[in-house]
């Protein structure tokens, strides 16, 4: 379950990096780099498929950390190293 959630976070971040970001926001800004119309169009709607392939990582996410909250055998230990990967999780933004 962990690489099925992995590889459509993947799947989700390939369309928001590249395409959101990248192709889309250039032909919005009207870059001279900018896709045609006809490509961009194409671009979107792919990028609405790979953001809602994306979408089913979260839920495999959340299921894996109660799962592991459920199991583990020291709960306070198991939320701190939570907390600690969320904060370096953060740091790079």
């Amino acid at each position: 379950m962990k690489w099925i959630a992995l590889f459509t976070m993947l799947i989700d971040h390939i369309g928001a990096v590249f395409l959101e970001n990248g192709a889309i926001a250039a032909y919005n800004q009207q870059l001279s780099s900018a896709f045609s119309y006809e490509a961009t169009l194409a671009l979107y709607h792919a990028d609405h498929v790979l953001r809602f392939l994306g979408r089913i990582s979260f839920p495999i996410f959340c299921f894996l950390l109660v799962e592991g909250f459920v199991h583990t055998s020291n709960r306070k230990k198991y939320a701190l190293r939570l907390f600690l990967f969320a904060c370096i999780s953060e740091i790079p933004l």
